[in-house]
């Protein structure tokens, strides 16, 4: 169960099918994780996990890959593409990912662990958010 509903959490993986300009990529990936995680079955599925993990240990493992992961592993192989098309400059695409990602997740995903009234974000609010963390990586990978 815990696979099936991380895969469906993940985030999605239409955006790193196309060639899309990076910035069109990361906005829309960005948007779209914000979005997932502030609906609440994600944020139950991530409550859980981390509540079942110390009977079984294997779950946080499981959780990792089918969703978390897979999308930062989604996102390594789209910015060493771009990085190939001259688009971008990550030496190492897999750091850039995980520092995209977090810029955009890590926030929001505390406070929807530890403060359930601030799990609801609206579609302005994401949009500030995520351009601002696109500008940030473009600034320094662009």
């Amino acid at each position: 169960m815990v696979s099936r509903r991380a895969i469906q959490i993940s985030g999605p993986e239409s955006g790193f099918v196309s060639n899309g300009a990076p910035s069109v990529v990361l906005f829309n990936l960005g948007c779209n994780l914000l979005k997932a995680m502030s609906r609440g079955e994600a944020i139950a599925l991530l409550r859980l996990a981390i509540a079942e993990m110390p009977r079984t240990p294997e779950l946080g493992g499981i959780l990792y890959a089918k969703g978390p992961g897979a999308t930062q592993d989604r996102l390594t192989a789209y910015l060493r593409e771009a990085t190939g098309r001259g688009e971008l400059r990550c030496l190492n695409p897999e750091q850039a990912a995980k520092l995209f990602l977090g810029a955009v997740t890590a926030n929001y995903r505390v406070m929807s662990l530890i403060n359930p009234m601030k799990t609801k974000v609206g579609d302005a609010e994401i949009a500030d958010h995520v351009r601002t963390a696109v500008d940030m990586f473009l600034s320094y990978y662009g």
